[in-house]
């Protein structure tokens, strides 16, 4: 593994014997099957060595964003109950302020690239003089069922709940990516993870690289001129990303300035996007597949995968040993192709449920078992799925639902929109109309006249921007690249045209 930002790296023989070592001394302090082994940082090489140790133990690995507040922080510390917290030096602040607090936590350990995992207390090695214990150490066995990773939701729509996955998560994955119709495993595959290891996403990419013994280049921070110069250097040739870097490839002019010919293969995920940006991206980077995959946090893998290359702007068909379902949310009624409706799934690698909050666990399941995702889509005739939207973020105009994804991809045709954002603006009349937060291209102009007619030219008479246009220097984002739709529809509220 390598730091595309630092530079530095890691073998795979360090992985093994610092992660065994590590797990010797968390045995040491009590660390046992069920635990839960929190990690607080940013994508570091040696990220990984404390979840695999825990792993080795059967305790429960719960990776957190590291720019959480000391709010979020102690919110999200007491949803998952951490007995041992691991902490980066940049995050530490957060932590081990909130150390004396937690009543069950027993250590705080701290870790960087450059110096060893340290206990904040007593500024020691923790894992000093069981180098010669490595030999002799078994790991603790687990089954299946038993929690493997408690991740947390995205956060879009509210504070994030901690979702609980097996250890049949990663293995639905790994068996997913074992056949060439899903994806590729070889030691020739290089993966660039610009997505946090705390994400779902990143999680199962450095799954499926350890498992290769493949080469993963991973990134601390994003920046676009890192990003690419990594793609040139390493020679990477596969990427699983999200719509916001899909957009990003498809129109910055910083692209044409790299050779990234070793590009082969994208796979993108984690909300909707146009099959206009998927065509543009292919062409662009003249790469050989562009694949959409569809599944969330609490689906605990990928369900659904693109495997005909015929079938543009699709998700995919059903993955192995998933059945997939569309329903009318308010009659919950089964829905036939093309009707749009709820997306919901069963399969191997769906979570156990939301840690202490079984209101919430029930609500997310229907009467068959099925997760209820909250995202609108439909399926065809030949079985294969089609996002639309989230439900919460379809906008009600009348009688009319209007799905921001279809406006956004128009407005993100124009060569001087680099970004674009579409939420509910509340209305006396309509209930609710359409408009638009842009992000202009750098030295570009256009108006809000010309891309609110812009749309009125290509979308049906409910779909117009009857809310307007707003222009902004960024989008608000999580820490995935999601854009805080929530932010924006607090500004919506205030704005008069």
């Amino acid at each position: 593994m390598v730091n595309g930002n630092t530079g530095a790296t890691i073998t795979f023989e360090q992985f093994y014997k610092e992660s065994v070592k590590l797990a010797i001394a968390l045995k040491k302090i009590g660390v046992q099957k069920g635990d839960v082994v929190s990690i607080v940082s940013e994508n570091l090489i040696n990220y990984w060595i404390p979840v695999l140790a825990s792993a080795y133990l059967g305790a429960t690995v719960n990776p957190l964003n590291p720019i959480y507040s000391e709010g979020e922080m102690r919110r999200a510390l007491d949803q998952s109950r951490p007995t041992v917290i691991f902490c980066s030096e940049n995050a530490k602040d957060a932590v081990v302020g909130l150390y004396e607090q937690l009543i069950y936590v027993k250590r705080v350990i701290t870790f960087s690239e450059t110096t060893p995992f340290t206990d904040s207390k007593t500024s020691l090695q923790f894992f000093n003089g069981v180098e010669n214990d490595i030999d002799s150490f078994v790991p603790t066995k687990v089954s299946m069922d038993d929690t493997a990773f408690i991740l947390c939701s995205s956060g879009t729509t509210g504070f994030p709940k901690g979702v609980m996955l097996t250890h049949r998560s990663p293995r639905h994955y790994l068996a997913c990516m074992s056949d060439p119709l899903f994806g590729t495993m070889s030691k020739d595959c290089v993966r660039l993870i610009c997505l946090p290891l705390y994400h779902l996403i990143g999680c199962m990419q450095q799954v499926l690289s350890l498992y290769c013994q493949s080469l993963s280049v991973v990134l601390s921070k994003f920046k676009p001129d890192v990003f690419l110069r990594c793609i040139q250097e390493y020679r990477v040739n596969r990427m699983l990303v999200v719509p916001t870097l899909c957009i990003f490839l498809s129109n910055s002019p910083l692209v044409d300035k790299y050779d990234i010919s070793s590009l082969e293969e994208i796979s993108w995920g984690g909300a909707s996007m146009c099959k206009d940006i998927e065509a543009i991206v292919k062409k662009r980077l003249n790469l050989k597949q562009v694949r959409q995959a569809y599944g969330t946090t609490e689906v605990g893998s990928a369900c659904t995968i693109q495997v005909d290359l015929n079938k543009s702007g699709s998700a995919g068909c059903l993955c192995y040993d998933f059945m997939g379902k569309v329903c009318d949310p308010e009659k919950d009624t089964l829905l036939g192709p093309g009707k749009v409706g709820e997306l919901r799934f069963k399969g191997p690698s769906v979570m156990k449920g939301y840690i202490r909050n079984p209101e919430a666990t029930a609500e997310s399941f229907d009467a068959d078992g099925f997760l209820k995702t909250g995202d609108a889509g439909y399926y065809d005739e030949d079985g294969y799925f089609y996002i639309v939207d989230r439900f919460k973020e379809l906008i009600k105009y009348k009688a009319f639902q209007v799905p921001p994804a279809e406006i956004e991809a128009i407005l993100l045709t124009h060569p001087a929109v680099k970004e674009a954002a579409v939420v509910p603006k509340p209305d006396e009349r309509a209930g609710e109309v359409p408009i638009a937060f842009v992000v202009k291209q750098d030295g570009k102009n256009v108006t809000e006249k010309e891309l609110v007619d812009l749309v009125a030219e290509k979308v049906s008479i409910q779909k117009r921007l009857y809310g307007g246009v707003i222009f902004t220097s960024e989008l608000p984002k999580n820490n995935t690249g999601k854009i805080l739709r929530r932010n924006l529809k607090e500004i919506a509220k205030t704005y008069s045209i």
